[in-house]
């Protein structure tokens, strides 16, 4: 018996107890709590981790779409691209496209671009050389670009498809060293288009074209105002109001507005659309629709076979020596002019029947929206360029007429979705680890 231990055997089995089943006991409790309080730790850092490898996923650039990109016709260059749609595709809603190097457009097919608002400018003289017609479906600006036409005869035509398009001064156009002709644009679509505007305008303040028509090339033009500008720009043939072929212009309120520059001639054609056409500025050779004339500088007007009006403040006068202008008109109280209170001078109504030149007598090739459809030639017309009868497509088409895979980057890249599918299973990896971690623990 060791000193001090208790004679008594049921002291004795209590000091044992005391002695060795109490700290057996808080030993676990301690160890239990200490656990748990690991558990909860080890919880929380799983969640962390799992909200982390979560975040990381997301920051991963998926088809980032750039502000400005590059297109040079190789492709080559770090960041550039090879075909003006792929750089359309890339860009952002808004951004500008950089010509860098000269670049054609397939022959082959007419160019779509994508429902984008788009800037298309161009570093070191690059040209943007015109193989076909280009169909656009978001409001388009050309800034500081030499636009070429090396399109065939009746395939030369630029389809704004009821969208906003503006021409500033600084670009220039260059004619086609076959035809002669310089490209044509449209507030409308191609062959069969439907297209319904509510406020659309077009301006154009640089180059030389040679037609603008309010409306399409054939189907129909509807909606309830479109406008075009001619602000320092040359049309050498004519700005029509009315489809080039068949169909009709059923806007509500059709608007001419020269502010300077000179157009050949302005009349409306197969259509009774309402026309308003207002003169501040510039030449019309021919002027065959109603006119006001708002003097904000000199406006020269040829033969006109119309009703020409001044404004408030606006008054007629002087002589000009070319022969194609018998009405020059001043601003109010220009020193050139004849004096208050002068009407419009005007020469007496020409016998002979007007021009009745079609504005057309050749049609281009049928083009179906993804396929090339074969050229069909009759004896004296070709086959329409056809567009979609939609005038805002959603896709784009690459030379060939092909549409990317849905959630491509556009560069044949890595498809927005695996990457979702690679940081979801990555997050659930993070988290079954860490309850593995934890079970093993308990056991």
């Amino acid at each position: 018996m060791f000193r001090g231990q208790s004679k008594n055997p049921r002291e004795a089995k209590r000091g044992i107890l005391y002695c060795d089943v109490f700290p057996v006991l808080l030993y676990w409790i301690c160890k239990t709590e200490i656990m748990f309080e690991m558990e909860a730790k080890m919880k929380r850092t799983a969640v962390i981790l799992s909200v982390i490898l979560i975040l990381l996923t997301l920051s991963i650039p998926v088809s980032a779409e750039e502000a400005t990109v590059y297109v040079d016709g190789t492709g080559t260059k770090p960041g550039s691209y090879l075909t003006l749609p792929e750089a359309a595709e890339a860009v952002a809603d808004g951004g500008t496209i950089v010509v860098s190097g000269d670049i054609t457009t397939p022959s082959s097919a007419a160019t779509t671009l994508p429902a984008k608002t788009l800037t298309i400018t161009s570093e070191n003289g690059a040209k943007l050389i015109v193989g076909r017609a280009m169909l656009l479906n978001g409001d388009t600006t050309l800034r500081n670009i030499t636009v070429v036409n090396a399109a065939s005869d009746g395939l030369d035509f630029i389809y704004t498809q009821g969208h906003d398009f503006t021409v500033e001064s600084d670009v220039t156009t260059l004619a086609s060293e076959t035809t002669g002709r310089f490209l044509s644009l449209y507030t409308g679509g191609a062959a069969n288009a439907f297209c319904d505007v509510t406020d659309q305008k077009m301006t154009v303040k640089g180059g030389e074209w040679r037609n603008i028509y309010l409306g399409n090339w054939s189907g129909t033009f509807l909606g309830v105002l479109c406008t075009v500008t001619v602000d320092g720009a040359t049309i050498d043939r004519q700005i029509q109001v009315g489809n080039m072929n068949s169909g009709d212009n059923f806007c509500e309120k059709n608007v001419i507005i020269l502010k300077s520059g000179t157009v050949n001639r302005i009349l409306p054609y197969n259509t009774a659309a309402p026309i308003e056409v207002t003169l501040a500025g510039g030449v019309v050779k021919n002027l065959e629709c109603d006119a006001t004339v708002t003097a904000e500088e000199k406006v020269l007007i040829g033969t006109a076979s119309a009703e020409v009006k001044l404004a408030d403040g606006v008054k007629a006068g002087g002589d000009e020596s070319v022969d194609e202008i018998i009405c020059t008109v001043y601003e109010k109280g220009d020193a050139t002019g004849s004096g208050p209170d002068v009407p419009v001078e005007t020469e007496a109504p020409d016998t002979k029947a007007p021009d009745t030149e079609a504005p057309e007598t050749k049609a281009p090739d049928t083009e179906a929206p993804d396929t090339k459809a074969p050229e069909t030639k009759a004896p004296d017309t070709k086959a329409p360029e056809t567009g979609t009868p939609e005038t805002k497509a959603s896709g784009i088409a690459d030379a060939t007429g092909t549409e990317p895979a849905a959630g491509s980057d556009g560069e044949g890249g890595v498809p927005v979705y695996v990457w979702a599918i690679i940081g979801v299973a990555l997050a659930a990896a993070a988290v079954c680890v860490a309850i593995a971690v934890i079970k093993k623990k308990k056991a």
